[in-house]
């Protein structure tokens, strides 16, 4: 992407004589302004859905099939009984509070999922227990 920008050039009567143009490479620049507003964005519904989660005592947690990671909310660690950002989760820490009765089929519908050749995943909703913490 491009930006240019255009300047009148007045002579020493007063009189516009021509323009001065400047051409200047914005790519990057732009990249990194649109990055910066949705990191932004997220940031302020992050901290109203947190503040929210935590008044209703629900909570939230996104799924990185590929790399078997999870992003948890901070009401997501402490339902399970740990410090929020206390460390970084994984999809086996996830597991581990899966109920005993729905851990087969859970286990069965990721496999599936991660098995999938399309670049994109749809959204699903699943339900289940949450196993009793030990702690």
């Amino acid at each position: 992407m491009v930006e240019i920008t255009y300047v009148p050039d007045i002579a020493t009567d007063g009189s516009e004589s021509g323009l001065f143009g400047l051409a200047q490479g914005v790519t990057e620049r732009r990249t990194a302004e649109e990055a910066l507003r949705n990191s932004e964005a997220r940031r302020r519904r992050c901290g109203r859905a947190q503040q929210s989660q935590r008044i209703a005592q629900i909570r939230s947690w996104e799924h990185d099939i590929e790399n078997r990671k999870e992003k948890w909310s901070d009401q997501n660690y402490r339902i399970y009984g740990h410090k929020p950002g206390a460390f970084e989760p994984t999809y086996d820490d996830w597991l581990q509070h899966i109920h005993p009765d729905d851990l087969d089929r859970v286990k069965l519908v990721y496999e599936i999922l991660w098995r999938r050749t399309e670049s994109t995943i749809p959204n699903f909703v699943s339900s289940g227990r949450t196993a009793p913490s030990e702690s």
